[in-house]
């Protein structure tokens, strides 16, 4: 069901209507949110009930949502003819994968990196493990208007590139380089001065706090600036159609960074936490420089 949903959002996304998928992936959430609320806390007998109802709440609101999308599909005039397709549309599979399949070995190598980092903050203890949770969701609104600026940027790149209109798409990667890092370096400022009261919405454990303010700190001089060349520089990339490049990037900087100085950091010289965090804004800074810098030169 998701990959069947992020299919048809990507055409959504393609032909300039951004907004249907967004808003049915927010009316997706928010049935999810409301069964969810069912299953947990019975406000009557309901049918779903335990892990098991958590699941089937997912898989419902994914049910939905697909249905709702694939209508949006046959209705909108995208001049889509499924009934066109002939046996030889299939060789445009090779050429899907060659620009899809690198972002996807990128993706996997960070989850897996992901899965491995949090293994290395365990061995530092479960308050880290806490902390490391609560600071990650906080950020995470932060995280996420990056990447949605970095998608569109890739399509703008993309819809420019295949114009020919290279100093246009040039200029747009600039200006929303600039525009991202303003805003992350923004709202990493609300996190570091109002940091520690939505903390203590999760937790009064005096040590999380302590440890997750000194994150958000460390946030602001560094993590989510980086962060912003990453989501920018990357997806412009890929939509100029250099995907290896990023993809070697990615996977060379979540190992030997990331991985690897965290366990160095945080483990071996003590640092506990506040390493690993150094070592994912070293990882940050690695690949933001290399898409800036390396990236550019070599696409001209």
């Amino acid at each position: 069901l998701p990959a069947l949903f992020v299919i048809i959002s990507s055409i959504f996304k393609s032909y300039g209507f951004p907004q249907i998928s967004v808003g049915i992936s927010l009316g997706m959430n928010i049935l999810n949110a409301a069964l969810n609320y069912l299953v947990i806390f019975q406000p009557f007998p309901f049918f779903l009930k335990g892990v098991s109802g958590i699941a089937w709440c997912s898989n419902i609101s994914r049910g939905v949502a697909l249905i709702c999308i694939i209508i949006c599909l046959f209705r909108l005039p995208l001049q889509l003819d499924f009934h066109k397709m002939r046996p030889k549309s299939l060789l445009k599979i090779k050429e899907i994968l060659r620009v899809g399949l690198p972002g996807g070995i990128s993706s996997l190598s960070y989850n897996v990196s992901q899965t491995v980092t949090t293994s290395v903050i365990a061995l530092v203890g479960v308050s880290a493990i806490s902390t490391k949770i609560y600071v990650s969701n906080l950020v995470f609104y932060v995280y996420v208007l990056g990447l949605s600026l970095g998608m569109s940027t890739s399509l703008l790149i993309g819809w420019l590139c295949g114009a020919k209109k290279y100093d246009q798409a040039y200029s747009v990667n600039l200006q929303n380089l600039k525009v991202t890092i303003l805003l992350n370096a923004t709202l990493s400022i609300l996190l570091f001065l109002f940091g520690r009261p939505l903390l203590s919405l999760f937790t009064k454990d005096p040590d999380i706090l302590k440890v997750g303010c000194a994150l958000f700190v460390l946030g602001y001089f560094s993590f989510e600036i980086f962060r912003g060349f990453n989501h920018i520089e990357e997806n412009s990339l890929r939509g100029a159609g250099d995907v290896v490049f990023p993809m070697i990037v990615s996977i060379c900087s979540c190992w030997a960074m990331s991985v690897l100085f965290s366990y160095i950091l945080g483990v071996k010289l003590g640092l506990g936490l506040t390493g690993c965090w150094i070592a994912f804004a070293m990882d940050e800074a690695f690949r933001g420089i290399n898409y800036f810098f390396v990236g550019n030169q070599k696409n001209g």
